[in-house]
């Protein structure tokens, strides 16, 4: 609901600029278009407004309310950010077993749930390695910081290679997202868990508008994801029938701060 107001947004704003620059140009008005050159431009100004409250207030931190500490930074920097869905992955090995070790905190108040994905990237002749693709249900509470682990079963033919991974990412928050609880944002993900480009209605709109300049800008600020991997050797082929992908709070709004961030968060004995 929320990109259909601001899609509105962007299309009234458009349009009332557009004819009201085409009303102030002619020389000689007749008298309604005299009203016109009022009326278009407090028109425009409205939706201006309330397109830029979707993102000057609610990403505001209210007063009173302690920021969440950014606990990403401990674990790793820079960390990829999904609309405020941010984490970092990186390779362990667990009981003999390599896992994608997940660690993901929400930038914003409200509930988040969240898909992560990953494949290996396409090599020199656009031929993926046979690394297996990786896709990881996720949810998160507001400001939560947490952990998840993800199985992965590596052919031989990969394993102690360093490879390039193309990453994904989708957010959703049910109940809206509320205000920003960390200011700190990370690197924008473009890519969605299909490895494809989203496009947001407000683009789309600013595209049908003025070219091809919008969706230009939209793209380039959000790249897709990429991420090297070195994985390691002597791990399983094939996955023991009691190893599942998992995942835990460490930290929610409320908690007291940990006391080892670097320390808990490496730690996988926390995911049963």
């Amino acid at each position: 609901m929320v990109n259909v107001i601001k899609a509105i947004c962007v299309v009234v704003f458009l349009a009332a600029a557009i004819a009201g620059i085409a009303v102030w140009l002619k020389e000689r008005p007749r008298p309604e278009e005299e009203l016109l050159r009022v009326v278009y431009p407090v028109v425009a100004a409205a939706s201006l407004g309330v397109f830029l409250s979707y993102y000057v207030g609610r990403s505001a931190i209210p007063e009173g309310v302690s920021p969440a500490p950014d606990y990403l930074r401990h674990v790793s920097q820079p960390y990829f950010n999904r609309d405020g869905f941010c984490f970092v992955v990186r390779p362990r090995v667990h009981d003999g077993v390599c896992h994608l070790v997940v660690h993901f905190q929400n930038r914003w108040a409200g509930d988040c749930e969240a898909r992560i994905a990953l494949r290996p990237a396409r090599g020199f002749w656009m031929v993926r390695p046979p690394a297996p693709p990786v896709v990881l249900n996720i949810e998160c509470g507001g400001g939560a910081f947490g952990v998840a682990l993800c199985p992965l079963a590596l052919p031989k033919e990969v394993q102690g290679k360093e490879l390039p991974f193309e990453v994904g990412a989708c957010a959703s928050f049910p109940e809206g997202k509320g205000y920003a609880v960390r200011e700190s944002a990370g690197t924008a993900l473009g890519t969605n868990s299909s490895h494809r480009t989203r496009v947001s209605p407000g683009a789309i709109a600013a595209i049908i508008f003025l070219g091809h300049l919008g969706g230009v800008v939209h793209l380039f600020s959000a790249k897709p994801g990429r991420l090297n991997l070195r994985l390691p050797r002597e791990v399983a082929e094939s996955l023991p029938p009691d190893v599942h992908p998992s995942a835990a709070t460490l930290w929610q709004l409320g908690d007291p701060p940990l006391e080892s961030v670097a320390a808990d968060a490496s730690s996988t004995d926390l995911v049963d």
